[in-house]
């Protein structure tokens, strides 16, 4: 954002490594942060709290990431520049395929961000959830791993409902998104042909 790398711009900032995103190690993830103060408490937070070995002084857990787990990671960190050109391609290619629906609202960049394009999220006018899952229904009946991310708002979640934080319908476009937004895949692995037919298929499922 704005010429700054993600994870150098907030005091922390979380990744995921999971199976399905950008760079995976199977499981887990990591943290990034400039500050020596958090990265002290986040090692500690890391290994059972400890200050040093057996001596626990704050509530901690084993988070340590596996070995193999981490060289998995390295392997792949090689690759993560042609990985994200090639979800770069494959976002270009469906947003110049959906771009003529009027029925949908395409994801975009600006001069000041780049997408890493984990998913293509779109957003369909004037649907509720139920029309909403009929498309991804229909996208799945075509062998197209639609998904919805997410169909519940985190504020809507029973934790912090209770914590009164914020209440449901103080956020009421967030809670419209999270009724009519959608995920499309654009791995490296999609073909020019497979993104086409992504596209030609949702336009087919929305007409």
């Amino acid at each position: 954002y704005d010429g700054k790398r993600v994870g150098s711009i907030a005091d922390m900032t979380c990744f995921s490594f999971y199976a399905a995103k950008n760079l995976t190690t199977g499981e887990g993830g990591m943290v990034t942060t400039n500050d020596d103060e958090y990265a002290q408490t986040l090692r500690m937070v890391r290994s059972h709290g400890e200050q040093r070995p057996y001596w626990s002084v704050r509530l901690g857990a084993n988070y340590h990431m596996p070995e193999i787990a981490a060289a998995i990671g390295l392997a792949q960190l090689k690759k993560l520049p042609s990985f994200l050109e090639k979800r770069r391609h494959n976002a270009e290619l469906a947003t110049e395929k959906l771009s003529m629906s009027g029925k949908l609202i395409l994801p975009r960049e600006d001069e000041t961000r780049k997408h890493s394009w984990y998913v293509y999220t779109v957003r369909a006018r004037g649907v509720n959830a139920a029309k909403r899952n009929k498309i991804v229904d229909k996208l799945w009946a075509k062998n197209i791993e639609a998904a919805v991310y997410y169909s519940t708002p985190v504020h809507s979640t029973p934790f912090y409902r209770s914590s009164n934080q914020v209440r449901r319908g103080k956020l009421p476009e967030t809670e419209k998104a999270s009724r009519q937004v959608f995920s499309l895949p654009v791995h490296p692995r999609l073909s020019d042909n497979d993104v086409e037919y992504v596209s030609e298929t949702l336009r087919k499922a929305i007409a």
